[in-house]
């Protein structure tokens, strides 16, 4: 049997979603955390048209095609995910030791200094220090960005997997690693 050959994978409920492991012939295993989508709200639907393809614009009455999803009412974050978005994974050896941790918060993280180390040593790793490899940007803007640089849109209520805000905000491009092309 391959020590990279899958044997056990399963899932389990957490209280804001829930978590797949899998388990590898060699003893290590992958933790991926899951929770609803923050743009649709776990409904799948677009949360810009609210699944319509369109919106129709105030005053003139004219229908407006919807670039967030391209028409397709469905949510572009969690498309192939129905209504859930990976938030944070944690990968472990054959020992149970945890070996990485990714960028993303999580209320699983034991808050070892091991864990903090290889969240703030993620430049030594090839992956990007201002983002921690996620492509956003951690810091919110309210607004005024050209739309090209919005990479996610928080609504209200929704907890921000970037910056565990609960209000109406946006998130750039990561402006070191995801610039947008024109």
């Amino acid at each position: 049997m391959a020590q990279n050959q899958i044997v056990n994978s399963y899932r389990e409920r957490t209280p804001i979603g829930f978590k797949e492991v899998k388990v590898y012939a060699h003893g290590g295993r992958i933790e991926a955390y899951y929770k609803p989508c923050g743009m649709c709200g776990g409904t799948g639907r677009c949360g810009i048209c609210m699944g319509q393809g369109g919106i129709v614009s105030a005053g003139y009455g004219t229908y407006i095609p919807c670039a967030s999803c391209g028409q397709t009412g469905r949510c572009r974050l969690c498309v192939q995910t129905g209504g859930y978005v990976l938030y944070d994974s944690h990968l472990y050896d054959a020992n149970g030791r945890r070996i990485y941790v990714s960028s993303g918060s999580s209320s699983y993280d034991s808050g070892s200094s091991s864990s903090r180390s290889s969240r703030s040593n993620s430049h030594n790793s090839g992956t990007c220090s201002s983002c921690g490899g996620t492509g956003v940007s951690p810091t919110p803007n309210t607004g005024g960005s050209r739309s090209s640089w919005v990479a996610h849109y928080n609504s209200s209520g929704q907890d921000c997997p970037y910056c565990n805000r609960y209000d109406s905000h946006f998130h750039d491009r990561c402006a070191s690693c995801n610039v947008p092309r024109y």
